[in-house]
């Protein structure tokens, strides 16, 4: 009975000290994976640069700009200026005017058919333009993958708005695992804001304070067990904002239109 005794106490021995190990080689590669090489991040346009609208001091309300100025030389907050855009065909007006003087030109190389040589530079004008058009895809393709891979490198994901309000940089920092920095106002309203709390995912920063320079003074506050708990969350709730997973983005979107549809209904009885 003795050794009986003994021999179980040796096994759970034994088994306990086989999952301290298994929890400390666990615990390592949780820090290993924590490890982040940015601190901060925003890559994207300062300014926009086509159409009527080229150097409007409103787009992004002044924020881009602002963080571009402060922190374009700083060593923990990154700011690239990626995808200027310098397409004229975003715009109506400018558009229009060239595809009619573009269509002017074609016509009278149609009716003109004799000479063999203007056919020759009609089609090495068409090549050359087809390259250009494949290098801007291709350059376009490899900013866009540095972007995510800064993202995935950052602990914080910067999110000013643009032309609108909201920005997709949310969903891209929680599915690249970063923690968004939203700057935002607090009286504008989040995509189905009343089922998600943002607060425990995402850090929100209202507009002046970027605008006073206190944003990194603030990100600097996060603790290390706080930053954790958001990161934890971010890629639980990732999922909310998915389209392809069907217990994602479609429920919300469901109860957001029966929420709606209540309300509509109860303000006809009233």
């Amino acid at each position: 009975r003795t050794q009986r005794l003994f021999l179980l106490f040796v096994v759970c021995c034994f088994l306990f000290v086989v999952f301290y190990l298994l929890s400390l080689l666990r615990s390592g590669d949780k820090k290993k994976k924590k490890k982040k090489s940015t601190f901060a991040f925003f890559g994207g346009s300062i300014e926009w640069e086509s159409g009527p609208h080229k150097h409007d001091p409103t787009y992004s309300r002044g924020i881009r700009q602002t963080l571009f100025r402060l922190y374009s030389n700083d060593d923990k907050i990154i700011i690239r200026n990626y995808w200027q855009s310098n397409d004229s065909n975003n715009h109506s007006g400018s558009s229009s005017s060239s595809s009619i003087t573009k269509n002017k030109k074609k016509s009278k190389k149609k009716k003109s058919k004799k000479n063999t040589n203007q056919r020759a530079n009609i089609e090495n004008k068409k090549k050359n333009k087809n390259k250009k058009e494949k290098k801007k895809k291709e350059k376009k393709a490899s900013d866009r993958e540095v972007y995510y891979d800064s993202m995935r490198e950052s602990v914080f994901c910067l999110c000013p708005p643009g032309w609108t309000t909201w920005t997709p940089r949310i969903v891209e920092s929680l599915m690249l695992g970063c923690i968004p920095v939203i700057i935002q106002d607090k009286h504008i309203r989040l995509p189905f804001q009343s089922e998600i709390s943002y607060d425990t995912f995402s850090i929100r920063v209202d507009e002046e304070v970027v605008h006073q320079g206190r944003l990194k003074d603030i990100l600097n506050t996060v603790n290390p067990s706080r930053i954790a708990s958001l990161q934890a969350e971010g890629s639980r709730m990732a999922k909310h904002f998915d389209y392809e997973d069907p217990e994602g983005v479609y429920p919300l979107i469901v109860n957001k239109i029966a929420e709606k549809t209540k309300t509509r209904m109860m303000r006809r009885n009233n």
